[in-house]
């Protein structure tokens, strides 16, 4: 997967992040830290200097490779990640076919239409199989392309409308009843073993349909990209059909199985407003507080509202979130400010028979990052939970979170200014890291290259410039230290997409200062960010190929002075950091 600016943009519109947060993005440095050398993308991440910057493209970068490497050790994981699994399913090449629908009786009908191709073509397109829910049309398709059976999958491409971002539409059309369908689904066929490629396809239809209602539907597929690897978005495909196909046929809708209650329940201030439960999929109306953002702690930059609505089986199974779904409707940055959160949460449907479904708001998406299999982390933080009948779609409030050792939180005395930690003598340690500098391979790779800086950030509610020193010790030796500097001095400047940014640059590393560029990194409150980069001795030892330094040469203190005073500001800065999260987390780092 080539790393450029229109699949970055790609992952912004997926990730619907502003970064990834700090936990995170441990767990996902240690996973990419195992990947051979050869690897696309396998170069080190974006500068932490970039991180804290309130720019989309630092943190964004970052995630970035970590997410595509992670895709690449443990894509089942990838493509189970909130807000991230379509981009990761349609880069694996994964076969969506609409859930649990098979699960009930009679709703998946036959299909045996053909679709024409333009004269003189080969190729065989058939539509073998469809449902619909009165919302949605479900296509399932076989493709025969003889001669050209090397490929691993067919896939509609996209017509993009503007270059630059990469933004575009499906060249592969659905009208029903003479109306232009949205893409729901993209196309998209994989090889079945006998010769042949199998799929699916799914639109939302253009309006809503009754139960038994009769759709006429045009189907058009002028190209078709085929790919010989999993990574299919690569540019250029590696080959390509152009048959025209063109199909005419009519369904029917099934509604039987949908059930609808807009009965409104309420618990903590959350409220359920509507349950629609459909074979293909669920979605559920919500109305919630604004209780704040994950970045209110301070320690990550993951500017999205807290409150992250789940979906569950009985026996625990996740139903995924439909983040794609023309549906999907909700504001993940609370952009308006608004004391409330309104929208649609869209998941797959439900198993026949499953009887209940279990709908809980967990405090922070972050938590549930890695919430896969015994991977799961401990969710100690609610809002809310309802039971969901359905049968009927009815939601009621539940207290089985009890039985898994959550807390609930209670939304009337909940206090997002307070959830960070105290300051040490006016500054707050966002972050304290090792990094190594990178240098390219060639335009996809790039490999470590033994440069090691120590990256502290911190913040600080004083805008006014004060003279400080990072003071790097060994063995209560000091080894080097790192002064900051008023703005006039500044000699770098480095241009990014989004802009550019000028810092100071010397022998003993970089200092930059400036405000925080987006007060909603800061629980809202006027922020100024230090960046300290302490640069290591050119001979500093490297632990393995892609490890960070042998622990005998590391700093093993740090420490926060004004050199015009000589007061001691932060005694040690990564203690300080792990006291930060001991009381905002409940832990230390690892």
């Amino acid at each position: 997967m080539k790393e450029d600016e229109f699949t970055l943009q790609e992952l912004r519109e997926e990730l619907e992040l502003r970064a990834v947060p700090e936990k995170v993005e441990e767990k996902l440095k240690a996973l990419y830290a195992e990947l051979p050398d050869e690897l696309p993308v396998r170069g080190g991440g974006a500068r932490s200097l970039l991180k804290v910057l309130g720019t989309v493209t630092g943190t964004a970068a970052a995630a970035f490779l970590l997410l595509f490497g992670l895709n690449t050790v443990n894509p089942a994981l990838a493509e189970s990640l909130p807000g991230l699994g379509n981009l990761f399913r349609n880069l694996n090449g994964t076969k969506v076919t609409g859930g649990n629908i098979p699960t009930y009786d009679d709703a998946v009908k036959p299909l045996d239409v053909a679709a024409e191709p333009k004269a003189g073509e080969q190729e065989k397109l058939n539509f073998t199989e469809y449902y619909s829910d009165g919302t949605y049309l479900y296509l399932s398709l076989k493709l025969e392309a003889p001669g050209e059976e090397k490929e691993i999958a067919w896939y509609s491409p996209e017509w993009y409308t503007d270059e630059k971002t990469r933004m575009g539409i499906d060249l592969s059309q659905v009208t029903v009843n003479g109306k232009q369908a949205e893409t729901y689904k993209k196309l998209f066929l994989e090889k079945n073993g006998e010769g042949a490629y199998e799929g699916t396809w799914a639109v939302r239809l253009p309006e809503r349909a009754e139960n038994g209602e009769s759709l006429t539907v045009q189907a058009s597929v002028p190209e078709l990209y085929g790919t010989k690897t999993a990574r299919y978005l690569d540019n250029p495909p590696d080959a390509v059909l152009k048959p025209e196909f063109k199909a005419s046929f009519t369904v029917t809708a099934d509604t039987s199985h949908n059930r609808i209650s807009e009965a409104e329940t309420e618990d903590n201030g959350v409220k359920v407003q509507k349950v629609e439960c459909t074979p293909a999929n669920i979605r559920i109306g919500l109305d919630i507080p604004f209780w704040g953002r994950e970045s209110d702690t301070l320690l990550n930059t993951n500017a999205i509202a807290l409150g992250y609505p789940v979906l569950t089986l009985e026996d625990g199974t996740r139903l995924s979130h439909s983040f794609e779904s023309p549906d999907f409707d909700w504001d993940y940055d609370n952009l308006k400010n608004g004391g409330r959160i309104q929208g649609i949460w869209v998941y797959e449907g439900a198993p026949e028979d499953s009887g209940t479904a279990i709908l809980r708001i967990y405090e922070k998406q972050s938590d549930l990052l890695f919430s896969v299999g015994d991977a799961e982390l401990d969710h100690r933080f609610v809002f809310a939970e309802f039971t969901i009948d359905l049968n009927t779609g009815h939601a009621e409030p539940s207290k089985r979170y009890l039985e898994l050792g959550m807390e609930k939180l209670d939304t009337g005395s909940y206090d997002r200014t307070a959830r960070h930690a105290p300051f040490t003598n006016g500054y707050f340690v966002h972050c304290c890291e090792v990094e190594e500098g990178v240098e390219p391979i060639d335009e996809y790779t790039a490999k470590g290259n033994g440069v090691f800086t120590q990256n502290v950030i911190l913040y600080t509610e004083n805008p006014e410039y004060r003279a400080l020193e990072l003071r790097c010790y060994r063995d209560g030796e000091l080894i080097t230290s790192l002064r900051s500097c008023p703005e006039e001095e500044y000699n770098q400047t480095d241009e990014y997409l989004d802009g550019s940014i000028s810092y100071y640059k010397g022998e003993e590393g970089e200092f930059y200062c400036s405000p925080i560029r987006d007060p909603e990194l800061t629980a809202g409150i006027d922020m100024t960010v230090l960046s300290f980069h302490v640069n290591y001795a050119p001979d500093t030892r490297k632990d393995g190929e892609w490890g960070s330094i042998l622990p005998e040469d590391r700093f093993d203190k740090l420490t926060l002075a004004d050199p015009e005073t000589g007061e001691i500001l932060i005694e040690d800065v990564w203690e300080t950091l792990q006291q930060e999260n001991l009381e905002t987390y409940g832990e230390r780092f690892s």
